[in-house]
This record gives structure tokens, C-alpha cells and sequence, in this order.
């Protein structure tokens, strides 16, 4: 039988509350809600996210399933499709960057110190990133390109799924220079993504 808090409350426990809180009264994201708080809303996104949900529906049924569990999770408010679709339309997307910005910025300050190979002052152009948690571990500036032909001449430092590894290191683009890798990285969920240096 399980004792003590669920994993995901566990996790969720660490998010600067009172900053979140900051920022939906900046937004007035609670102006009218009645029932599903704009926290209730980022705690199911969130675990859409942690759990890979692929649609609204499939959330719904995910946190249906364990209704008897959701206010163990922090969700207080019934959460449906309608529900949540309403709240993704409506409710003002700066909540979440504004939050998303400072969650950022203090990862970045707990791992300051790990080695990642790319100096402090230089800028590291994304190549097609539709892979992000690696991201907020970046101290550098970081640009996001979708195609080779974006990112300028002068770029430095790539960061490209494997699947286009061989499309970058082919190309012509930054001639003479030429791309070769310094890291791979591996997330806990085994995708990777390289740390390409132009030289």
C-alpha cells in the first residue's frame, strides 16, 4: 500500500509558489474563475508533460483515472476537456513565460558550475528544437533556427537532434570551417541531442 506523498506532488513541492502567484496577479489570470485556478491549469500541463500525454483527451482520461488522487496531486478544481481548452485559449500566455522565465534562471544558477563546453559570451544557435529540457540548462544565449540556412555564417556552437547530425556536418555553409562534435547529451528519458563547435 502506498505511503507518504505521490511523486509528482513531491516534484511540484519545489516550484516557487509565491512567484507563480506573482505573476497570475500581474496577468489577472484569475479575473472571473470560479473553480479551475490558473494553478490547476500549469499542475495538469505539467503532468501532461511528465507523463508525454499526446491530447487533451488523453489528459483527461490520465487524471480521471486517478480522480480520487487529484487533490493529493494539488489539483483542486474538475478538470475536463472543455475545461482545460477553455483555460489553454483564454488565460494569458505571460503567466507562464514569466514563470517559465524565472524556473529558467534558477536552474541556470543551480547548475552554473556544471561543465558544458560553450563559453559564457557565446551564442548557440538550435537547429530544429523540438527537443527543449537540455535548453534550460544553457548559460549561453541560445537562438533557435529551422533550417542550416538560417543560422549565420559566423555561428560558432550548433545544438542538433542526431536524426540531422549528418545534414549539418555535410553542408558548406561555414566553409573552410568545419563542424565536428564535442558532446552528446542523454535526458532521462534517452533522447539525445549534440553539441556541435564550427572551426
Amino acid at each position: 500500500m502506498h505511503q507518504g506523498q505521490l511523486v509528482f506532488s513531491q516534484l511540484m513541492r519545489h516550484l516557487p509558489l509565491t512567484t507563480f502567484r506573482r505573476c497570475v496577479a500581474r496577468y489577472a489570470g484569475e479575473h472571473k474563475v470560479k473553480s479551475f485556478s490558473c494553478l490547476d491549469q500549469y499542475l495538469c500541463m505539467a503532468f501532461a508533460q511528465l507523463t508525454y500525454r499526446e491530447s487533451l483527451r488523453d489528459i483527461e482520461s490520465s487524471l480521471r483515472a486517478q480522480a480520487a488522487k487529484l487533490y493529493h496531486l494539488g489539483i483542486r478544481g474538475n478538470v475536463s476537456r472543455n475545461t482545460l481548452a477553455n483555460a489553454n485559449a483564454t488565460r494569458d500566455w505571460r503567466i507562464y513565460a514569466s514563470f517559465a522565465e524565472r524556473l529558467i534562471s534558477i536552474a541556470r544558477g543551480l547548475y552554473a558550475e556544471e561543465p558544458f563546453g560553450v563559453d559564457l559570451a557565446e551564442t548557440v544557435y538550435a537547429l530544429d528544437p523540438n527537443y527543449q529540457p537540455i535548453f534550460f540548462y544553457m548559460r549561453s544565449k541560445l537562438v533557435y533556427a529551422s533550417e542550416i540556412d538560417e543560422v549565420p555564417t559566423d555561428a560558432r556552437y550548433l545544438l542538433v537532434r542526431p536524426e540531422r547530425e549528418q545534414e549539418v556536418l555535410e553542408s558548406n555553409r561555414w566553409a573552410p570551417r568545419r563542424p565536428h562534435l564535442i558532446s552528446r547529451f542523454t535526458d532521462y528519458r534517452k533522447e539525445s541531442i549534440l553539441l556541435l563547435k564550427i572551426d
